[in-house]
């Protein structure tokens, strides 16, 4: 099972309990659960399961093997990473999404870059089993124009440093995320970012991790898109009402964006085509990558999806009063 770099430095033996605790948090996710469990039977390093459940009221306990820890936790995302945590009995912790496959040196790649006092993160391929329309609201989300410039969706082919750890795919030191109080469940979402901004304030250090992505799947329709983009906008507004310096440009930068095309579209049509010029771009950009021509048309649906959603959610979450735990993570990860 370890190689002998590994088993020195990880390994307690051949009957040893985990090194590592893989946390699984999932919610309704019998479509998805099987293919992600087996991805984590197949690890070339020993560690353990959890798998913390948010109250599923489909099939989802069902396709949980006997020898995988089931911990009943219903709540948010945060509220489930958590529960999971108090459960793990490894020095090392290890969160992926229910949605997720990981190959099978994942979990080896992400242990041997973790080091003291140090988080740990990667990012997801697409999975070429998903729908195409799937396949672009990822490739969207991982664009220039789609995220800003950040590290969201995107990846990288060598270590550097990062802001946030995804809970789709990290890795921490059990002990520091027990010293920081663990995630923060009254967020109702956005609780890597927040966790990120806590590890970097104490002066830990946060890792991107090349060669430890994962398959993420996507969401199959106009409709559930538009949700996960709301949720993710509802996340961010969440974290600008625990902390204003949350808030930045680039966030509101889209609300500008429809005025000047609204304004343009009734005043100035032809003013109108740098932006369909991007789109154009990105439509062709994403065929030859996906070897399909049926990829142009699709980035004029999903472009406009994404900057709708996530500032509606964006706007929403803000306008409230009170900040509700609501599990805007759970809906947008299908678990």
């Amino acid at each position: 099972m370890c190689d002998e770099a590994i088993k020195k430095t990880y390994c307690f033996g051949e009957n040893m309990k985990s090194f590592v605790s893989v946390i699984v948090p999932t919610f309704n996710s019998e479509k998805t659960i099987r293919d992600c469990l087996r991805s984590l039977s197949q690890q070339t390093i020993p560690h353990e399961i959890i798998v913390v459940d948010g109250g599923s009221r489909d099939r989802t306990l069902s396709f949980i093997p006997n020898n995988v820890l089931v911990v009943l936790a219903p709540g948010n995302q945060a509220h489930a990473m958590n529960a999971g945590l108090n459960e793990a009995r490894g020095s090392l912790v290890a969160f992926l999404d229910s949605d997720c496959v990981a190959p099978p040196k994942w979990l080896e790649t992400m242990v041997k870059y973790s080091k003291s006092e140090v988080a740990v993160g990667s990012g997801n391929i697409v999975n070429p089993k998903d729908s195409l329309f799937s396949r672009l609201t990822w490739r969207a989300m991982g664009s220039l124009v789609g995220c800003g410039g950040t590290t969201h969706a995107r990846n990288f082919s060598h270590p550097r440093p990062l802001r946030l750890a995804p809970s789709y795919n990290s890795l921490y030191f059990k002990e520091v995320l027990l010293e920081l109080g663990g995630f923060d469940a009254t967020l109702g979402g956005g609780e890597d970012v927040d966790m990120g901004e806590r590890l970097l304030k104490k002066g830990y250090a946060i890792v991107y991790v090349p060669g430890a992505e994962v398959w993420h799947r996507g969401k199959e329709s106009v409709a559930s898109f538009f949700r996960q983009m709301r949720g993710f906008g509802w996340s961010r507004g969440s974290l600008c009402k625990k902390n204003p310096r949350n808030l930045h440009l680039v966030h509101v930068l889209p609300f500008f964006l429809y005025a000047l095309i609204v304004f343009l579209v009734v005043w100035y049509p032809i003013a109108t085509i740098p932006i369909l010029l991007v789109f154009l771009y990105y439509g062709v950009k994403f065929s030859i990558l996906e070897r399909s021509i049926r990829a142009l048309p699709l980035v004029f649906i999903v472009f406009p999806i994404l900057f709708i959603g996530w500032p509606l959610g964006l706007v929403e979450s803000i306008w409230r009063k009170t900040n509700r735990a609501t599990d805007w993570t759970r809906k947008r990860h299908t678990k």
